[in-house]
């Protein structure tokens, strides 16, 4: 289930730039943040996925 969601989130290259060219300069901050903060939640998951305990640690 999770191998299947993973794939329905995943964005290929030609997709990221459509979505980037959509974003208003006005709201191009918000974005990024929005983008860093759910890079370090990936990051903490793949680090969890990597231990092989499935636990995320507190932040």
């Amino acid at each position: 289930m999770l191998l299947r969601w993973l794939n329905t989130q995943a964005v290929e290259p030609a997709a990221g730039e459509r979505l980037l060219a959509a974003v208003p300069a006005h709201c191009l901050r918000a974005v990024a943040d929005v983008a860093s903060h759910c890079a370090r939640e990936w990051e903490r998951l793949a680090g969890a996925l990597q231990q092989g305990d499935g636990r995320l640690e507190a932040q």
